[in-house]
């Protein structure tokens, strides 16, 4: 802002331009005058102080301004009494940082020659100081290099004021502020315990809500297993869980009992389902009891009883069976499913319960895959199944 200020006024045509006394506006102005300004005057290390110096002239005066920085071998000194080299600059006007005026390193340099109103001519030179050490420096006049057919007493006047460029230090004035002081004491931070609280309830109720989405979302799958099982006939569900024990794999002789529970159980269910018997929870020699009551005919009934006594031998006496014979328990299951399908028609059992389920009407349409085991057995029984059911 204050080097805008400066080239403004300096711009400017006749009156004062660079900052010297006013000369006399009521008469002619002199033939030659040279002007100074220094903007600003004080300020601190790393400032930047812009020094301006104009030449103005008749057209038929010979006088131009001397060179204003150092020159190399001169040994200007500056306040600390360290030499000043000099170096030229280059075309673009920037200065290497060891070019100097006075002792005070020169940044940038800028000139021109201009022609004023009335066929005047101004020379003008600015230069860009950075100074690096605190002290004063004092900028020399200027005296302008006149030709010799100017008078004496015009190139007396020739000549600008003197400069007085102040740099003071970033640090402060009193030497106590500079002493390295003590580090201050340790201050004891209390910890609020209440946002240790507020985490802690926050997890708390994520937790919760966690929990709460996990049991609903749980039940809503068994309540949805449990209608489509409710909607499934006796001899369906049954079918599908056999398929599902079908695919079971066992390594060890717990993985077999538990086959063998699961297979018990799913045929127990299906007689719970199909004729109405508490099957589930009656003993091997109750269910059959039971059984000889609905009139299934003696060859079913010793199917079913050779049946419960393997999966029994397996489960509580802990014998190890061959594999054919898990295939034979697991086709013997599925025999007597399909030897109890429900029958259609008017030729049917009346003694015989209905079906449960939307399936009923199908007539028992719905048959397991057979597995992939070879063997006659399996087909035997699905036939005897089929036959029956007809």
């Amino acid at each position: 802002m204050a080097f805008a200020a400066l080239v403004a006024t300096c711009a400017a045509c006749g009156g004062e331009r660079a900052g010297d006394s006013p000369r006399d506006v009521s008469g002619p102005p002199p033939p030659i005058e040279v002007r100074s300004a220094l903007e600003p005057a004080t300020g601190t290390i790393g400032d930047r102080f812009t020094y301006v110096v104009e030449l103005e002239r008749d057209p038929g005066v010979e006088a131009q301004l001397p060179p204003l920085v150092d020159s190399p071998g001169d040994g200007a000194r500056d306040p600390s009494g360290a030499s000043s080299g000099a170096a030229s600059g280059d075309a673009s006007g920037r200065l290497p940082t060891e070019e100097r005026l006075a002792g005070v390193p020169v940044l940038e340099r800028r000139q021109r020659l201009d022609e004023l109103p009335g066929g005047r001519l101004l020379q003008r030179v600015e230069l860009v100081l950075r100074p690096t050490r605190v002290g004063t420096w004092e900028l020399p006049a200027v005296v302008a290099e006149v030709g010799e057919d100017v008078g004496q007493e015009a190139a007396a006047a020739a000549r600008s004021e003197a400069r007085r460029l102040e740099v003071t230090s970033v640090l402060p004035t009193d030497v106590a502020e500079l002493d390295i002081r003590d580090v201050k004491p340790v201050r004891e931070l209390r910890d609020p315990w209440w946002w240790r609280a507020v985490l802690l309830a926050a997890a708390g109720a994520l937790l919760l809500i966690a929990v709460l989405r996990v049991a609903r979302r749980r039940r809503l799958e068994e309540a949805r297993a449990a209608s489509e099982e409710r909607q499934m006939s006796a001899h369906e569900w049954a079918f599908a869980r056999l398929e599902e024990l079908r695919r079971s794999e066992f390594v060890d002789l717990d993985e077999l009992r538990t086959y063998y529970f699961s297979l018990s159980g799913v045929l127990r269910e299906y007689i719970e389902r199909r004729f109405v018997v508490n099957a589930t929870d009656l003993t091997s020699e109750e269910i059959l009891a039971r059984v000889r009551t609905l009139n299934l005919g003696s060859a079913l009934q010793r199917r079913l009883a050779a049946f419960l006594s393997e999966t029994d031998r397996v489960k509580y006496a802990a014998q190890v069976p061959a594999r054919s014979e898990i295939e034979q328990t697991w086709e013997a299951a599925v025999g007597f499913v399909e030897s109890t399908l429900p029958q259609v028609g008017a030729a049917a059992d009346a003694s015989q319960p209905e079906a449960e389920g939307p399936a009923a009407a199908n007539g028992g349409s719905s048959r397991l895959s057979p597995p992939d085991e070879p063997g006659g057995s399996p087909s035997a029984a699905r036939g005897e199944g089929e036959h029956s059911s007809r």
